[in-house]
């Protein structure tokens, strides 16, 4: 009797037994308060909900944005059986990335995926299985010039894909704007480009200049605030649209002048749960920028709702009672990988990355296509500067036909606050 009850309890405990769930995390110089919240993320969502996911989180913290380093951080991260990855992309290693992730059917899920174009000649370029949290604004961009009424543009940009871009906004832009490119940049400081603007400036005549800023929000920050305070250029003739969506405090922390600014907000104003979620960060972080506000930049938003939205997936993936191990079995075929890592990752998961759907996440609702990795149904504020801070102009969305900016009737504007 006791040899049965041993047998029954051991046949439970194996067929109940289930691997924990391997997450890889590519971390770089400077994000540790990043590291703060995802770890907080998972540890919410994974250990402290209504049904607790065993879970390991493989970090790889890297000093260096090379492409080698990367190539190295997820040959480790296979080789330690991770199921996904959670990683920075940017234009130096985005390809090995993308390699990577379409050689082993491993989900990538990236705080602000880099926008690539769609070329089947180059497939490193295509991340079947890698989905981004930051919106895409191609479009966004577009409906704003034929909103504004812009004719000609200055196009200045911060990463290897910008040529690719505009090409892609002309392709699609071209036939119902018209558009003429007076000029295109890239710059990697603020310096560079206020001298490219001021070439572009003739003294003795009057021209206006409309100009797209496709860089990173800091950079965008650096380069509007030297141009408000250079004294050799002419402020009201230049006009700015930002790419990059960007925070209040963007817009309420600096003096941007009379300089005419359009751009993105990536968080809704008076969201209540992102104010929820702002007072926890108080507590775990300590940190407080002068507003009052957790001193954190766009991506650490980014990176709490990637976090959120691979937890979701994980969550959905051990509903179904699937374990998913690595399977030593298949070799890959590219020659950057096989050297690397002779096994073959379950890629299950890979086939729900895009099906999830995160409902009122920090950035709004998270939603793929089956196709591409950026988000869909999406919804903008679009804000402009004032010499005292900014005013929502309208919102911007991208369901429907071309042409989803809706303007605001009674616009509000908010000045910053008292510090």
């Amino acid at each position: 009797m006791l040899i049965l009850v041993i047998l029954i309890t051991l046949l439970g405990l194996t067929t109940g037994y289930r691997d924990s769930f391997r997450i890889g995390i590519i971390l770089r110089d400077g994000d540790e308060v990043a590291e703060k919240i995802i770890d907080n993320a998972f540890w919410r969502m994974l250990s402290n909900g209504p049904h607790q996911i065993p879970y390991v989180s493989v970090k790889e913290k890297l000093l260096d944005e090379d492409a080698f380093y990367y190539h190295q951080a997820v040959c480790r991260l296979l080789n330690k059986g991770v199921g996904a990855l959670l990683t920075p992309t940017a234009s130096p290693y985005f390809p090995v990335l993308a390699s990577y992730s379409n050689e082993y059917n491993l989900s990538l899920v990236s705080p602000e995926l880099l926008e690539t174009p769609d070329d089947p000649k180059a497939p490193d370029l295509m991340a079947k299985f890698a989905v981004g949290i930051r919106p895409s604004t191609t479009r966004a961009i577009l409906d704003l010039i034929r909103d504004l009424r812009w004719q000609e543009i200055v196009y200045i940009y911060d990463d290897d894909f910008g040529p690719e871009k505009l090409q892609v906004m002309f392709r699609v832009g071209y036939g119902a704007l018209k558009l003429k490119l007076l000029g295109i940049t890239r710059v990697s400081s603020a310096r560079e480009a206020i001298e490219y603007l001021q070439n572009l400036d003739n003294p003795g005549k009057q021209q206006n200049f409309h100009v797209v800023l496709d860089t990173d929000a800091s950079l965008a920050r650096d380069i509007l605030q030297l141009h408000v305070h250079h004294t050799g250029i002419r402020k009201k003739n230049y006009q700015f649209l930002l790419s990059e969506p960007t925070l209040e405090k963007f817009w309420t922390l600096h003096e941007f002048g009379v300089l005419k600014i359009t751009g993105f907000l990536a968080l809704a104003p008076d969201f209540n749960r992102a104010n929820n979620v702002k007072e926890e960060w108080l507590k775990l972080l300590g940190n407080r920028s002068p507003d009052g506000e957790p001193d954190l930049n766009i991506s650490d938003y980014y990176y709490f709702d990637a976090s959120v939205f691979l937890a979701q997936t994980i969550g959905a993936l051990w509903s179904r009672n699937i374990n998913i191990p690595p399977v030593y079995a298949n070799k890959p075929s590219n020659s950057l990988t096989k050297d690397c890592f002779q096994g073959q990752p379950d890629g299950r998961i890979s086939q729900l990355i895009k099906k999830t759907n995160v409902r009122k996440g920090l950035t709004g609702n998270i939603q793929y296509s089956e196709i591409k990795g950026t988000r869909i149904n999406i919804n903008l504020t679009i804000v402009q500067s004032t010499p005292t801070g900014y005013r929502e102009f309208g919102s911007w969305t991208d369901t429907g036909n071309f042409g989803g900016i809706r303007r605001y009737s009674n616009s509000k504007s908010i000045k910053p606050r008292s510090l």
